[in-house]
Order: structure tokens, then sequence, then C-alpha cells
């Protein structure tokens, strides 16, 4: 088998994995696996619902204001099968969750060429109402988070995909108001705090007093939501003091679309995505 390729196995005529787009060698690329939960079946090659998100989720992260400029170093795969185990209860809450260590497994054995040290991505799409049927669902608990190399959403939440993939890919942190337990420096390049080496001098000084352009947004007449400065992050009751770039202009705290990346955010995507090709 080529390295690289999709697995090239066929069940009940479903081809396990498609290659979404033009393709270049994997270790030049940025690879992104579309992966369907076993509420979409097993077979969810065989149900046009899996199809047809697989191809909005591709189509959301391409056409992103911020996404769509690196559309040329981008390899997307979808694989038209899952797998039963792709969920556990955990002994200690007894919630019903995703288990990211099967995931990835299943993921690489279906796309050999996944290098997760290199940064390669899996979007694990959960269908929303199926899920929301499952007497195993633990009651108000959603799915939408971002873990590194691999975003766990739920269908009906693509608005949050470019959110969540500043987390997986990025390793960006949330710039909305949390609560700190221990008084650490952060491991975010977008959160700064207190200790040396870690504040927002250290971290974007020279990006101070840049005023963003964050147009069609509730904040495009508001410039004083849109500099970059060291604005407070950190909710009572925090160990830490942990400081974000902006008050609002960023999707790391909004976790809407038309939102810009702050430019701390965008200058570190951008640094990843200068290791691919072209």
């Amino acid at each position: 088998m080529k390295v690289g390729a999709c697995v090239a196995a066929v069940v009940l005529t479903v081809l396990l994995c498609s290659q979404l787009a033009a393709q270049s060698p994997p270790d030049e690329k940025l690879d992104i696996v579309l992966l369907p939960s076993h509420y979409y079946g097993l077979n969810a090659g065989a149900n046009p619902q899996w199809t047809a998100d697989a191809e909005a989720f591709k189509e959301r992260l391409w056409g992103h204001h911020f996404w769509s400029g690196f559309r040329s170093k981008m390899n997307f795969h979808r694989v038209d099968v899952s797998t039963a185990d792709d969920f556990y209860v955990t002994p200690s809450s007894e919630y019903w969750v995703p288990d990211q260590t099967r995931i990835k497994e299943f993921a690489v054995e279906r796309v050999p060429s996944l290098d997760f040290e290199g940064n390669d991505q899996i979007i694990f799409i959960v269908e929303s109402e199926a899920y929301a049927n499952d007497p195993l669902r633990t009651p108000n608990i959603g799915i939408t988070r971002g873990d590194p190399n691999i975003l766990t959403i739920e269908s009906s939440r693509i608005n949050s995909l470019a959110h969540e993939f500043g987390h997986s890919f990025g390793g960006l942190g949330d710039e909305y108001g949390s609560r700190v337990s221990i008084d650490i420096p952060s491991r975010n390049p977008n959160i700064a705090s207190d200790h040396d080496g870690d504040t927002c001098d250290d971290k974007w000084g020279d990006l101070i007093g840049l005023v963003i352009e964050a147009p069609g947004t509730w904040i495009e007449d508001a410039p004083h939501l849109r500099t970059v400065g060291c604005h407070l992050t950190t909710l009572p009751p925090s160990a830490a003091t942990w400081y974000r770039p902006t008050l609002e202009a960023c999707i790391m705290n909004q976790i809407n679309d038309r939102f810009p990346f702050c430019p701390v955010c965008a200058r570190h995507l951008e640094s990843l995505m200068s290791r691919y090709a072209p």
C-alpha cells in the first residue's frame, strides 16, 4: 500500500476512506480526517446524512475567513465507517463520553499517514439527533470540545468549528472568563499570567495597542473592545491571575465564526501553518 493512502477496503461497496480534496504528500500538508461517530451507523457511507455533514464541515473550515487562506496546505479525508466502541461510560462520573484513545486508533487504522506528532487532526462528528435520543446520554451534557489532535463536535454545533479547531490544532486557550484552580503559568500562547516569562509583554508586547477590524460584528463600533492589551480573563474564585489579548475581539472569546482571530492567535496559527507546503 502506498504510504499515506486511505485503506483500500470495501464494506457493502462503500469505500472506507475518501479523499475530499486535491491531495499532496502527507508530510507536506496538514492532514485532516473527518470521522463519523457510531450514531451515523457502522456503515456511515451509506447514510446520506453523514456524507452531507462531512461535506458541510469541510466546507465550513475551508470557507472560513481565516482558514480559507490555507486551503492549499490541507488534505481532507473522509472515513465512511465507524466503530461501535467509540464511546464509553466513565467510572467516576458515569457520563457517556467519546473514547479519544479508541477514536485515534481507529482513525490511524483507516488513514495510516496520520501523524499526531506532526499535528495532523481528527474532526470526530457526533450526529446530534441520534445522540440526543440515546438513553446513555447524560442530560444537558453537550459534546463540543477541542483537545490536542482531536476535535469532537456535534453535527448541530458546526458554528463552533473554527473555535474548537483553534484549540485542537493551535493549542489556543479560551478567552472568555474562566476559573483556574492552581497558580501556574499558562501553556496557551494567547493567555498570559504574572509569572516571569509568561506576562502579556512577554507573549504579545509588540502587538499591544493594535486596533483590529471586526466588520459585521457587534463590536465593530467599539474600538476599545478591539484593542490589544492585557485584560483579565480569570474569574473568582481563582488561584491564578491570567490575561487575554482583547476584551471581546477574538473567536476564542466569542465562539462565533464572524469574529476574527485576534492578532496574537492569528500569528501563532500562521506560524504553525508555515510548516506546510507550499
